[in-house]
This record gives structure tokens, C-alpha cells and sequence, in this order.
């Protein structure tokens, strides 16, 4: 660490990778790739642990791990809508596909107690969906810039949102 030297490279893209996320417990690594695929790293044995998806006619753009480190999310485009991806960590199986009410998701973000998950993307809205069922919470749906990243505060009462300006939203919601 103290070399300042890069200290590993992983291989196994065809394209651009645009994202990268730490698991919670910090023994794995996801990137997503434009060529439509996440790859799951293990830091402790270095090796490829999963490959998600195999979306050819997708980019995948964002990735996120839930805090409670059993999710993996990625948003992306699909044909013509954005979409996100939500595979439970263990198995590698999808748990969750679901369409954005515009063209693509740029980032994507779970909440501290890992129930729900906000995405953003070009067209300037901000979605919050059960991470669960996919189910629509709330839509931000006012006007602003490209949605180019997003975070929940610590306690789950507040997103963040970096759209030109940064913004701040209340998550208000249901059952909390």
C-alpha cells in the first residue's frame, strides 16, 4: 500500500467497465461491463467467483451491493428502457428484473437496512422500488439534469442525488 503501486488487474472484460463495488464485508469485488455482464471477484483467493447476466443486447452501467451483503444490483439499458438487476450473491440466480420508467439507469444505491433501492439515469427522474418485489414506491419526477449518482443517508431517511447540483430528497414511504 505504501508503494502507491497498482497491486492487482482483472481480466475477463471484452469492453468498458464503468462501475465497481466493494461487498459490505469486503472479501469481493463487482464490475460491470457494456458488454452486458457483472463479474464477482473473490479478493481472497483473486479468482472469478460469478458471472451475472448474460444481457448481450444490454449495457450494464451501475452496480451496488446491499448492506446486508445477500444483493447484488446493476442498472443499465435495455432495448429502448432502462433496467435493473437484482441477483441474490450466493447462488448468482436473478432475483429481480425490472423496467425504469425511462430509457436507462445510470446508478443505483440500497437503502442501510438493504429493503429498498433507488436508481437514476439520463432522464432526470429518481425511482425507489422494494427490493423485494420490485414494486414502485415513489417516482422524484421532477426536472434535472442526468442522474449521475445517488446514495441513502445512514438512516435510510434521505437521498442524495448528483444531477449538476447535488439535491436532497426525503424517502418517505409506507412501512419504513
Amino acid at each position: 500500500m505504501q508503494t502507491g503501486k497498482e497491486i492487482r488487474r482483472y481480466e475477463g472484460y471484452m469492453d468498458v467497465v464503468s462501475s465497481v463495488a466493494f461487498s459490505p464485508s469486503g472479501d469481493y469485488v463487482a464490475c460491470d461491463g457494456i458488454d452486458g455482464t457483472v463479474l464477482f471477484w473473490d479478493l481472497l483467493t483473486e479468482n472469478r467467483k460469478k458471472r451475472f447476466g448474460e444481457y448481450t443486447d444490454n449495457l450494464v452501467r451501475s452496480v451496488a451491493f446491499s448492506p446486508n451483503g445477500l444483493l447484488l444490483g446493476a442498472g443499465g439499458v435495455g432495448d429502448h428502457h432502462g433496467i435493473v438487476w437484482l441477483w441474490d450473491v450466493q447462488t448468482g440466480k436473478e432475483t429481480q428484473q425490472f423496467e425504469a420508467n425511462a430509457s436507462d439507469v445510470d446508478c443505483v444505491a440500497f437503502s442501510p437496512n438493504s429493503r429498498l433501492i433507488a436508481f437514476g439515469g439520463h432522464w432526470g427522474s429518481i425511482e425507489l422500488r422494494d427490493a423485494q418485489t420490485g414494486k414502485e414506491i415513489r417516482r422524484f419526477d421532477e426536472r434535472r439534469n442526468i442522474v449521475n449518482s445517488i446514495a441513502f443517508s445512514p438512516d435510510g431517511r434521505w437521498i442524495a442525488v448528483g444531477a449538476g447540483i447535488p439535491e436532497m430528497w426525503p424517502v418517505v414511504t409506507v412501512n419504513k
